[in-house]
């Protein structure tokens, strides 16, 4: 018997995030909700409530892609924000 499974609700991350030793595996994670995520608008609470994490913790995770290259982040009006994930 052959049984096939179609994951269609799969997320890409590139293999070189996954990898950098310096990453916490705390930025890994959030990097990779940020990928399925994908164009979609989201509150602060909302990403907090998928990684399991306080919202202060958050900005110090934001903080340590940014600084490592791997994100982007634009203000947008007065409270808006644009993260934009990008490799090295």
């Amino acid at each position: 018997m052959i049984t096939y499974h179609n994951r269609t609700h799969m997320t890409a991350v590139p293999t070189e995030l996954l990898q950098d030793t310096h990453l916490s595996v705390e930025a890994k994670g959030f990097a990779a909700i940020l990928y399925a995520l994908g164009d979609e608008g989201v509150e602060l609470s909302e990403l907090a409530c998928q990684l399991n994490m306080p919202e202060e913790r958050i900005s110090v995770v934001l903080t340590e892609l940014a600084d490592t290259d791997y994100l982007q982040i634009r203000k947008e009006g007065d409270d808006e924000f644009c993260l934009e994930l990008r490799g090295k």
